[in-house]
């Protein structure tokens, strides 16, 4: 935790010189009133700064298979155990840790269209006769659907809803609903999405998140914790099992890792590296956070006899993970790096250091001289400030062309990429569906008519498995690539755009110190740069997801294509009497009319799935890229403006000071001398800071 410490002593240094610059900006405002547009300038841009670290949050996944430590990782952190962890198949939620003086909890829950969509969702297709005329979607909150719901379930037999030992995840949905439903109403009904619970009540949360049956009704968990260890800004995630068998668990992680500044991945020394932590592994390398990502081996020192053994394990994990990586970091926990990163405000606080002590000097200068001669020197100053201001206003006029140029061209990237016939993902989920084939000769039939539902159940059960696994270890991992291709293309681009003005820029600013230097003021002249290209906070490209709305129309076509071939069936036993010619068995019409459902519930995933990928593209052209663009752009304008405000200096409340009485410019020469030596102070404990956190970045 020692490099958690450093990360905060920067921060804390960054918030000590913020305010007293703050102070010397307020001083020197008290001397000069007239000029408080220039002291305004800088109090927003110190205010900025302290936000961006009020608001400033590293974010930690702990990732990892099943079983494989990570609560108890996280327990052991925080010296305390916290993390109670349900042992069901459905519950999906990431807990979430803060740092903070009391301990309290915050609980979301599902709204109800998301509770009913779940259920409605698991019920479609489910085989159970007393579906069969049901043409309205259920509501959990109806006393009447609840008791259908328990009858189905008591109907049903298990046994069949059996896949690969695993009781099917819709029964289990289901009971959950039902059973947790009795719990929580009160709650629940009363509108409640929100359960704020205080130190007294935390027993609660490990209760909720702890029954499967109440923890299905929840979609976020948000702990906040002391730490015993200084932790401020930090956020700890406990994911669910990257080998959790449901696709919508592993979606839900990539989702949070897309949020991440580290990855923790816990192994657990008894089983070591599984295919599913390979498979997960190079999910995590395909998103491009493998630099972000460390190694954390969960001894259980019960299998291990000694040291030796241990040498070995880690040795053997080491040749593991060399097929991502030859020296994988392995115990090295540290994110002071990416904490640094957070950092890149502190050059808007040299810039406002900089630009006070010149100002302060420029007016000690200029102090003893008369109202004519300020005001000359304010016209030679404005003069040279001219172009400046015209070579800004030219840069803003670039960069609003350039980004609707930029937009165009991405426009035509991501409809190419989408693209249904040609694109890399539209093709791909396509063939993937039509090729789809299920082996009906392993499903168990027999000449009952009561068979066809189940098995239609268990088909369509299997199909959606396979495709949404496809759409989340595959298909988001293509657009996650194809994003950030197109974010470095984004940088690039802007890059290329402002680089020949911002050497105009450079030119006017260094004429304007020459002239500052003519009035006696000589400085170095600072050296303008782009801003760093980032995301505004909360701005993430979104997942694709495929919500599947096969429901009672399609259940009611699936069996009146039963009765038609029945009715089929019937008739050519009337041929075969009369012409002896052999006909099919019913349990071969059973499986014939198994095989047409399922090619009508594969047309029918095309037919969605060619509007939810033109529904994403659009929302990820509108709601992420071009959001992504304007915010680049804006942010870049208002670096090169708030350096060039806080450098360029502003004689007008000089001049109403002239004005004043002849025994006050003594005291005020004085006072000024007192912020010019704390400015430099403030600029070199900046400038060190820089270098410290640069040499300790490299070590």
């Amino acid at each position: 935790m020692e490099i958690e410490s450093s990360g905060n002593g920067y921060k804390e240094v960054l918030r000590q010189e913020i305010q007293t610059l703050r102070a010397l900006v307020i001083e020197l405002a008290s001397l000069f009133p007239g000029g408080k547009a220039q002291a305004e300038h800088w109090f927003k841009v110190l205010e900025t700064v302290s936000a961006h670290l009020d608001e400033d949050r590293c974010r930690i996944a702990m990732v990892g298979t099943v079983k494989s430590g990570k609560s108890t990782l996280i327990n052991a952190l925080l010296g305390q155990d916290v993390l109670k962890r349900g042992a069901g198949i459905i519950t999906a939620m990431i807990t979430r840790i803060e740092p903070g003086s009391e301990p309290r909890a915050c609980l979301v829950f599902k709204d109800w269209d998301e509770i009913n969509g779940e259920i409605n969702q698991a019920l479609s297709f489910f085989p159970s006769p007393l579906l069969l005329d049901r043409q309205t979607p259920v509501d959990l909150r109806r006393p009447e659907d609840r008791q259908l719901i328990t009858q189905v379930l008591n109907q049903v037999e298990k046994d069949r809803l059996m896949s690969q030992d695993n009781l099917d995840q819709n029964y289990v949905l289901l009971t959950s609903y039902l059973e947790g439903y009795g719990r929580l109403k009160d709650k629940l009904e009363a509108g409640q999405q929100r359960l704020e619970l205080t130190k007294a009540e935390l027993a609660i949360h490990q209760q909720l998140v702890g029954n499967e049956s109440e923890a299905v009704f929840l979609k976020d968990v948000l702990l906040t914790l002391p730490f015993p260890w200084p932790a401020s800004g930090l956020e700890l995630g406990d994911c669910q099992g990257c080998d959790s068998p449901i696709p919508q668990h592993l979606a839900q992680v990539q989702n949070y890792l897309l949020k991440t500044d580290l990855v923790l991945y816990v192994i657990s020394s008894r089983v070591g590296l599984r295919q599913a932590d390979y498979r997960f592994l190079s999910d995590i390398k395909r998103m491009r956070l493998w630099e972000q990502t460390l190694f954390i081996l969960n001894l259980d020192l019960g299998e291990h006899e000694n040291r030796s053994d241990l040498e070995r394990l880690l040795d053997r994990l080491r040749r593991e993970l060399a097929v991502f990586q030859s020296k994988a970091p392995i115990f090295a926990f540290s994110a002071l790096d990416l904490l640094l990163l957070r950092l890149r405000d502190q050059g808007a606080m040299l810039a406002v250091a900089q630009g006070l002590r010149e100002n302060a000097n420029l007016q000690y200068d200029l102090l003893g001289q008369d109202v004519e001669t300020i005001q000359q020197a304010e016209a030679r100053l404005a003069q040279r400030r001219q172009p400046l201001e015209g070579v800004l206003h030219s840069l803003s006029q670039t960069l609003q062309g350039t980004v609707q140029n930029l937009k165009q061209r991405l426009r035509r990237q991501i409809d190419s990429f989408f693209d249904n016939r040609y694109g890399e993902v539209g093709p791909a989920i396509f063939h993937y569906i039509e090729q789809y084939r299920e082996e009906l000769d392993r499903v168990e039939l027999s000449d009952n008519l009561s068979a066809f539902m189940p098995a239609l159940y268990l088909l369509y059960q299997d199909f959606q498995q396979h495709l949404l696994t496809f759409l989340t270890e595959e298909i988001n991992l293509r657009i996650l690539e194809f994003v950030r291709r197109q974010e470095e293309w984004l940088a690039t681009e802007l890059a290329t755009a402002v680089n020949p003005l911002l050497v105009s820029l450079q030119d006017a600013l260094s004429l304007y110190y020459q002239e500052m230097a003519s009035l006696g003021v000589p400085a170095p002249v600072p050296s303008l740069s782009t801003a760093d290209w980032s995301r505004p906070t909360g701005l993430q490209p979104p997942l694709f997801t495929l919500e599947l709305t096969l429901g009672w129309k399609m259940r009611g076509e699936a069996l009146l294509r039963l009765g038609t071939n029945l009715v089929t069936q019937t008739l050519a036993r009337l041929k075969q009497l009369w012409r002896k010619i052999p006909t099919p068995t019913k349990r071969e019409r059973l499986r014939q009319s198994l095989s047409e459902a399922l090619s009508r519930i594969k047309n029918q995933t095309l037919e969605e799935t060619r509007l939810s990928l033109l529904d994403y593209a659009e929302g990820l052209k509108f709601r992420y890229f071009f959001v992504l663009v304007d915010h680049m752009v804006r942010e870049q304008e208002a670096a090169w403006q708030a350096a060039l405000k806080s450098l360029l200096v502003d004689l007008d409340g000089l001049k109403e000071a002239i004005q004043q009485q002849e025994d006050r410019k003594a005291d005020w020469r004085r006072r000024l001398q007192g912020v010019i030596a704390q400015d430099r102070q403030i600029e070199t404990a900046l400038i060190d800071l820089r270098e410290a956190a640069e040499r300790e970045t490299l070590s």
